[in-house]
């Protein structure tokens, strides 16, 4: 491996182990976007960001996703997603990968979620990792996650979510086991073109990380997303166009000392489940 990938990898990992772990971060371009928050809004990646999403809407799509963090390929994320919106029991499938050929990681997760009533929803997850690297055995962990939706009145949000229940006490191979992280959310809606969003993160054991986040409509199909990491020291835009049955996102996050990771999204609407 080049000495500089090898360099820039043990930076991530004496910066913040959960980089070092698919599990431990939100995925899609609308969550990277801003700032890292996942749980609150529908965002192709449901099942791995926060399972309850699925319930909430009614539009079956497929995501795909990719991220080139600092700009370089060797450290790229790749995604590919299904949402099946269904009033009785949503479904979504989500498929992860990362690394090079020293070190890969793949995640493959499946959510189911149901709407509880007009304004709650409650999803659970269940996601299996299995990390390669060179000349070491390869490990396996299999975790729970569990996500809720809940909104108050008109302009309200609120989530929360858990990966990593049992804290992989059940983990397939005796090996360290992987973060449990917990995430609590809000959301503001102004009005039909403006919202503001926050959520703390927090891995058990090490410090939480506030994200805060914006959502600007310009007409009814260009959005502007904005964000900002306060303890990663990372901001982040995006802008998305929509048309009737395709979503295109494309933005930048920039760290202050690794500098920018790129990513894009293309979500392709099937056939919505109707009320």
């Amino acid at each position: 491996m080049k000495p500089h990938i090898l360099a820039l990898i043990t930076l991530l990992l004496c910066q913040d182990t959960s980089q070092a772990q698919l599990i431990g971060r939100c995925y899609g371009a609308k969550p990277l976007a801003l700032g890292g928050i996942g749980s609150l809004h529908s965002n192709g990646f449901e099942t791995i960001n926060n399972p309850a999403l699925l319930a909430d809407g009614k539009e079956n799509s497929i995501s795909l996703f990719q991220e080139i963090p600092y700009l370089q390929k060797d450290l790229g994320v790749s995604g590919l997603s299904y949402q099946r919106k269904n009033e009785k029991l949503a479904q979504g499938f989500c498929l992860l990968q990362s690394g090079n050929t020293y070190f890969k990681q793949q995640l493959v997760s499946f959510a189911l979620a149901k709407k509880l009533s007009e304004n709650l929803f409650l999803g659970a997850a269940l996601h299996y990792q299995l990390s390669y690297q060179y000349q070491l055995q390869p490990l396996h962990n299999l975790m729970g996650a569990m996500g809720l939706l809940l909104r108050l009145k008109k302009n309200w949000t609120f989530s929360s979510s858990i990966l990593n229940l049992n804290a992989s006490r059940y983990h397939l191979k005796m090996e360290t086991a992987p973060i449990t992280v917990m995430r609590f959310g809000s959301a503001y809606q102004v009005n039909n073109k403006l919202s503001f969003l926050g959520e703390q993160e927090q891995i058990i054991g090490r410090q939480g990380q506030l994200k805060l986040g914006m959502s600007i409509r310009f007409e009814p199909n260009f959005d502007l997303y904005l964000g900002w990491n306060k303890n990663a020291q990372q901001y982040s835009f995006a802008m998305s166009y929509q048309s009737a049955k395709t979503r295109g996102i494309i933005g930048t996050s920039i760290h202050t000392i690794l500098g920018i990771s790129p990513f894009v999204e293309f979500q392709f609407s099937l056939i919505s489940h109707k009320k």
